[in-house]
């Protein structure tokens, strides 16, 4: 509500004063400080160029356009204006080469008449695309001539310093995947981009192989570090027990320090816990012999009678 009034006090600030425009908004304001909530926008309506775009196909079908009734507007539209195309050549976006995307459209009439993508460069966005074309050029184009337009070079752009592409153009259009085989003519520099796309993405095919491979490689070097450890440390037990076995034996069968040592020990606890018991042994019968001396001497004496 809030967002609602500042925004209504703003456009009254900038509406002409005593205006119609300026009370219908004054009465507006009012109306949202009484009731709250805000003003209701009519429903947008959708134009011609929004139904073209919901039903336009880079290339159609004919089998699914036959079954188009008159009620589907916006597949006639897209029909009829699809119909209006020249489809030989195709103008090229590539403002986003460097991520490896483009973009193609086919050329509409007035850019055909105009020798737009076919005697200047297809790019959009090159300096040469909008370039007016040669003179001779514009002679040797012939609409009504096809035949002389199939045998000549310049309308391949190979005179005007132009060089022509037929590329595979994937593209995805409502879920599905398509592809088109398009010819695009752009400039030197334009070539260049468009090569770089297309090396890219054999770049990004080469880069994605390379990394599993070295994954792979990574995961064989893991393993057989870990089969080299475990090795080393076998190697190592055994070696350490055939050493002590050689220390035995160099002995006469005396056993190593180690063991001796242990039941050197073994017989020290032996010894304390005997001497432990005898002296407990000696306390209880020195305890013993004390009690009877006592009792001895508390014993009433009987004289003769």
């Amino acid at each position: 509500m809030h967002s609602t009034t500042s925004k209504l006090r703003e456009t009254l600030a900038r509406a002409p004063r005593n205006s119609a425009y300026a009370r219908h908004i004054q009465k507006c304001l009012q109306y949202v400080d009484f009731y709250g909530g805000s003003v209701p926008t009519a429903p947008k309506g959708k134009t011609e160029r929004d139904l073209l775009e919901q039903e336009f196909e880079f290339l159609r079908d004919d089998s699914n356009d036959n079954g188009t009734g008159n009620n589907d507007t916006a597949k006639e539209i897209a029909k009829k204006y699809y119909e209006n195309l020249f489809r030989e050549f195709a103008l090229i976006d590539l403002s986003r080469w460097r991520e490896g995307q483009v973009a193609l459209r086919w050329r509409t009439k007035q850019e055909v008449l105009q020798g737009l993508g076919q005697f200047t460069c297809a790019s959009l966005t090159c300096p040469r695309h909008a370039a007016a074309p040669t003179e001779e050029s514009i002679d040797e184009f012939r609409l009504d001539d096809t035949s002389t337009r199939d045998n000549n070079k310049s309308e391949t752009g190979e005179g005007v310093g132009l060089e022509t592409f037929e590329m595979n153009f994937g593209y995805m259009e409502k879920g599905v995947k398509k592809n088109a085989l398009v010819k695009v003519c752009v400039c030197e520099k334009c070539a260049g981009k468009l090569r770089r796309v297309k090396e890219g993405r054999k770049d990004d095919d080469r880069r994605e192989r390379r990394r599993s491979r070295d994954r792979r490689d990574s995961k064989d070097r893991r393993h057989r570090r870990h089969r080299d450890e475990s090795e080393e440390h076998a190697s190592r037990t055994r070696r350490r027990k055939d050493d002590e076995k050689e220390r035995i034996s160099d002995h006469g069968g005396v056993e190593d320090s180690g063991e001796s040592s242990r039941r050197h020990k073994s017989r020290n606890r032996h010894h304390r816990s005997d001497r432990r018991s005898s002296r407990k042994d000696e306390s209880e019968r020195y305890h013993r012999s004390n009690h009877k001396r006592t009792s001895r001497s508390r014993s009433p004496s009987h004289g003769p009678t």
